[in-house]
């Protein structure tokens, strides 16, 4: 709404309600002919300027919601994602080498070695560390041989892995 300070001779106040335009004042603001002349002014009718107040647009707030409270996920550690991931996915049958049985093959997915591809690019060291961990009764076997016959098997090139195999004794050259 526009609150001007309207000034016409003979318009009473009454007359500019519901047009929007609201009158502040209208007692001082309502002057006869010989108030104008007196004050210098013509005798015509005329609008006096005041400043113009524009109230604010209305802006609608929309009311604050709180976010659920979001739960951090548990900590897993790396030992158990490993292990969760030897249970949840069988990988490549990684038996199929020469020298790794059910217990080794369990033994290689805990460390994170679970398909052919893996083991043919796992250091033989990094093998020889696995066996190592295992225990005594693994350390015997020796990992040399596992990522070349990997290698083959990831490759697809199963005759070359089986002539391997066969001078291959548990593994060993």
């Amino acid at each position: 709404m526009h609150i001007l300070p309207f000034v016409h001779e003979g318009i009473a106040p009454e007359a500019v309600e519901g047009a929007g335009i609201e009158a502040v004042n209208p007692k001082k603001l309502i002057f006869s002919k010989s108030k104008l002349a007196a004050a210098g002014l013509t005798a015509a009718p005329a609008v006096v300027a005041a400043p113009v107040v524009v109230a604010a647009p209305v802006v609608e707030v929309a009311p604050v919601v709180a976010a659920a409270p979001v739960e951090a996920a548990p900590v897993v550690s790396e030992e158990d994602q490993l292990r969760a991931r030897a249970v949840a996915s069988e990988g490549d049958n990684l038996k199929v080498i020469e020298g790794i049985g059910p217990k080794i093959e369990y033994l290689l997915k805990e460390g994170g070695i679970f398909t052919w591809a893996e083991l043919a690019n796992t250091e033989v060291a990094r093998l020889k560390e696995i066996l190592h961990n295992a225990g005594s009764r693994f350390t015997m076997h020796d990992p040399t041989t596992w990522p070349h016959q990997s290698r083959l098997a990831f490759e697809g090139k199963w005759d070359e892995l089986e002539a391997l195999q066969k001078v291959l004794d548990g593994g060993r050259e």
